[in-house]
């Protein structure tokens, strides 16, 4: 009987042990992210008109000035990392490699944080690989202090003219 009961008490305490990590680890309730920034040639010329949903919360984030931002991508080769030869960020913040659909970006891929300054050869590992045929875009964005990438509360950064600091390449 003893036996019995302990076994039972150990399936329960599992069964709730399970539920909380699966509620605190639940990425179904994380707020969807809208960019809308459509590329007019993959060369780098862009349009943007940026809506970014917040209904998760608006993010406080001072938006550095570009004047010193730049980002030099060469030829790349279908893989789960993307080498960037050259970027420059006025503040701490995050270089990201998203995809891009129809001229429009989407999905991140990857991220790689640095602090302000020039850096050579900064890797962005992928969370999913980039493929022949492929197009891409290397944006840069604020970190929010907190040093963890979010779509939500890690803004692009702008350039001059208000669209971001981006550059865009394709995989032959």
């Amino acid at each position: 009987m003893k036996k019995g009961f302990t076994f039972i008490a150990g399936f329960l305490v599992g069964v709730v042990v399970i539920y909380m990590w699966g509620q605190l680890f639940n990425k179904d309730d994380a707020p969807e992210v809208v960019m809308d920034v459509n590329i007019e040639t993959l060369s780098g010329d862009i349009v943007p008109t940026e809506e970014q949903d917040t209904r998760a919360g608006e993010a406080t984030v001072d938006i550095p000035t570009p004047a010193t931002s730049s980002i030099i991508v060469g030829e790349q080769v279908p893989g789960s990392t993307v080498n960037i030869n050259l970027v420059s960020l006025p503040s701490d913040g995050w270089v990201v490699v998203h995809e891009v659909s129809d001229g429009v970006i989407v999905n991140a891929l990857g991220a790689a944080r640095r602090d302000a300054g020039s850096h050579e050869d900064v890797k962005v590992h992928l969370l999913r690989g980039t493929v022949s045929g492929g197009h891409y875009a290397v944006v840069l964005y604020t970190d929010n202090g907190d040093k963890e990438f979010s779509l939500v509360t890690d803004t692009p950064i702008n350039d001059s003219n208000g669209g971001y600091l981006m550059t865009s390449f394709s995989i032959e």
